[in-house]
């Protein structure tokens, strides 16, 4: 009995770390020779998304962001990326509707990347720079084609829903000193919509082409075509701030 509070006060002063760490907002720390970082993209939303890493200075192959789908107080990781390298999320659908001559094609598209930029700096012999940049990129939109005989037309909604960076940058010394510092940026929650419509006006030589007995073609071009973006709104405001 004894072992197992022993194991529950352990697991219980774990689980109030992890949820201090995530509580946090953006906050960055050296840990164990390593620069360990948490940003709260959707900071003021109980539904968002959460992102922490670690960047290694001595070796790069250490480096890691993992991506969390927040919700209320639970955290759901859902995407992770070692190493410098970039991973993503992708997914997509396509419906084709067809009624009284109307042909409609519906297209839907979502898509989350978690990953690094790295931009190497100035160096000596005594010295090397280097800035990470950890970052997170979600969009998905849908769009709706329409075409008819006498018209066609289109609208397309576009949610960019997460786009924030830490640069990072690092300076390791010959002696063994490493110095670092960083920033956050975090972009507004952006909607856009936008909308296409145009006559359909279709023309062709059916004389001649009956004549020489050849197959009717029609040609089709696009007339007094209307292209106009019907909203375009940041829904929360751009974040700015020291990381570390």
């Amino acid at each position: 009995e004894a072992r197992d509070q022993q194991k529950k006060m352990k697991f219980l002063v774990i689980a109030i770390l992890i949820a201090a760490a995530f509580a946090s907002g953006f906050n960055g720390r050296q840990e164990n020779g390593q620069i360990k970082f948490e940003m709260d993209v959707h900071e003021d939303s109980p539904i968002g998304l959460f992102v922490s890493g670690s960047i290694d200075p001595k070796l790069e192959t250490n480096n890691k962001i993992q991506a969390f789908l927040k919700l209320a107080n639970q955290y759901i990781p859902i995407l992770e990326s070692l190493a410098n390298n970039n991973n993503q999320l992708t997914y997509e659908r396509t419906w084709n509707i067809q009624f009284a001559g109307v042909s409609l094609d519906v297209y839907y598209y979502l898509q989350l990347i978690v990953g690094w930029r790295v931009n190497p700096g100035t160096y000596s012999a005594s010295f090397y720079e280097v800035t990470y940049i950890p970052f997170v990129w979600g969009f998905t939109s849908g769009r709706v084609n329409g075409t008819t005989w006498p018209a066609v037309g289109s609208t397309r909604v576009g949610l960019t829903y997460a786009h924030a960076y830490a640069p990072i940058g690092v300076t390791l010394y010959r002696e063994g000193k490493i110095c670092f510092g960083g920033t956050f940026t975090v972009q507004p929650v952006n909607l856009q919509t936008d909308l296409f419509a145009a006559l359909n006006a279709c023309e062709a030589e059916i004389i001649d082409e009956i004549i020489n007995s050849e197959p009717i073609h029609l040609g089709c071009n696009y007339t007094n075509p209307v292209n106009v973006t019907l909203i375009n709104k940041n829904f929360t405001d751009a974040m700015t701030g020291t990381l570390i």
